[in-house]
């Protein structure tokens, strides 16, 4: 994210609102996506426009008292006072309390972007502490620190969310059962699942689709699918291309063939055009099924129809 920031001092008419506000240097950010880079802003007028902040005792809750120009030059300020901080911890004492959740999650993005992953585990931190965490907080956090977070330090992050109607988010479910999924912790994903549902939660397609490949893992993982599969039926969801795709995996994982091939020919009656990873699992199945006839004509079916056998389609044909 390359922030251009030009600060000049000028004098300004105090506002009504806040007669004791103090002139204050004009600040200009524009954000551009596509890099992470951040121009250095003069520590000079750093420090001038900080008190500012602090001469007035501007905080995240204080707009009403404060012209709205110069709460979002100082919220700009402070969000790239924290990403450029050499010592985050000193950064979060002075600007952080301006600012809200939402500005927090910029940082955040920026430090996973960057993988900074020491700055972006001690910012959540002080974000929960603080009560400044929303839904992209979490969601967002998980993602970025997939690699170095284990299952019951996840599980630990989502029991104590203190927010219900965050802890009940679908996204949030959705982040915390894909990583337990991922991490093959497939029993703990189902019963944290049901927990959830019991809690509030009104899972959606993504949900389904991560418990299902999940189920593709398992041994017995096919009669634990068909139980998602009911159950996203009860509530009121309709299989799209990723559930069926995923399905067909579940099938063919679990010499499901005719399953599978039933699956395949609903979800074209449906509708849903069938990607390569949709042959691939079907021919999977046909090829550990020892059914090559059928395999063979499915692959004379997707050339038929211009789509190229990947390394998986091949590898499943000639197995």
């Amino acid at each position: 994210m390359e922030i251009a920031s030009s600060l000049t001092s000028h004098k300004f008419h105090h506002n009504q609102t806040c007669p004791s506000l103090k002139p204050t240097p004009s600040i200009s950010c524009t954000l551009n996506n596509g890099t992470s880079k951040v121009t250095q802003i003069d520590k000079y007028e750093v420090g001038r426009a900080y008190r500012l902040i602090k001469a007035n005792h501007i905080t995240s809750n204080s707009r009403k008292y404060v012209p709205n120009s110069s709460f979002s030059k100082a919220r700009q300020l402070a969000i790239l006072d924290i990403q450029q901080a050499s010592h985050l911890e000193l950064a979060l004492s002075r600007s952080g309390e301006i600012l809200k959740a939402q500005d927090l999650n910029v940082v955040l993005r920026n430090f996973g972007n960057l993988n900074r992953l020491k700055e972006l585990s001690q910012l959540f931190n002080w974000m929960e502490q603080r009560g400044k965490t929303n839904i992209a907080t979490y969601s967002g956090y998980i993602k970025f620190m997939r690699s170095s977070l284990t299952p019951v330090q996840v599980l630990d992050i989502y029991n104590n969310i203190r927010d219900e109607s965050v802890k009940n988010n679908v996204s949030v479910c959705n982040a915390i059962l894909d990583f337990l999924i991922k991490n093959r912790k497939f029993d703990n994903s189902f019963k944290l699942f049901d927990q959830m549902k019991r809690d509030g939660l009104i899972p959606d397609t993504v949900t389904y689709s991560t418990l299902l490949a999940g189920c593709a893992k398992v041994k017995g993982g096919y009669s634990k699918a068909m139980q998602v599969v009911q159950d996203l039926k009860y509530s009121g969801l309709r299989m799209d291309g990723v559930i069926y795709g995923t399905l067909l995996s579940v099938c063919a994982s679990n010499h499901e063939c005719e399953e599978a091939e039933r699956y395949f020919n609903q979800m074209k009656c449906e509708g849903h055009t069938p990607n390569v990873f949709h042959y691939s699992s079907l021919l999977n199945a046909y090829s550990v099924g020892g059914n090559y006839k059928k395999a063979e004509e499915l692959v004379q079916e997707m050339k038929s129809v211009g789509m190229e056998l990947n390394k998986v389609c091949y590898f499943s044909h000639f197995l």
